[in-house]
């Protein structure tokens, strides 16, 4: 089987998968955005970098988001990997890969929510602070730190003062809680 068919069939099992979720008032996420089918390492450990053209991860890795995104599917998580055809920085700290990807380009409107943020492969770009303040700046609705609630708040921190200081948009901001908001009202 081709990659190419590999990749449809994953878009419709996922989809598959992830209506049965929604019938069960459970919210599926798509992951890991913009695609993450061909790294050699664990991607926790460590930022992978997928030297693919920005041509074969439109056309292949991103078909099932754009599946998923057309099916208005609830989430879409994105990758610690770094995608060089479109940016120097990982997926979940590039506006280029979360705003105009996976916005603008694929038209998602549901909820992005980042990789795990205290993974290694995230770490090494700074505070939790400073990683709120990269996603949060990309594009990214929802900030997950999943091994310590000290990682969260002190994100959580970090965004208030970043807010305060207008080094993050207020109305991006708002616009994030209005998708989560939107999600967990439809999920009730």
């Amino acid at each position: 089987m081709t990659r190419t068919n590999l990749t449809v069939l994953a878009a419709a099992l996922g989809l598959a998968f992830a209506g049965a979720l929604r019938a069960g008032r459970v919210a599926a996420t798509a992951k890991h955005f913009p695609g993450i089918g061909v790294p050699r390492v664990d991607e926790d450990a460590v930022a992978s970098r997928i030297g693919l053209s920005q041509d074969t991860l439109r056309r292949i890795d991103e078909a099932p988001f754009a599946a998923a995104s057309r099916a208005r599917i609830d989430l879409v998580m994105l990758a610690t990997a770094i995608y060089p055809a479109f940016d120097r920085l990982p997926a979940l700290f590039s506006r280029r890969l979360a705003t105009d990807e996976l916005r603008g380009r694929l038209g998602f409107a549901g909820v992005s929510i980042t990789d795990d943020l205290e993974t290694a492969a995230a770490s090494g770009y700074g505070s939790p602070a400073a990683q709120a303040r990269m996603s949060t700046r990309a594009g990214a609705d929802l900030l997950l730190f999943a091994q310590s609630y000290v990682g969260g708040a002190q994100a959580a921190e970090g965004l208030i003062r970043d807010a305060r200081a207008r080094r993050v948009s207020v109305p991006e901001l708002r616009t994030s809680a209005a998708r989560v908001l939107a999600l967990r009202a439809s999920l009730g």
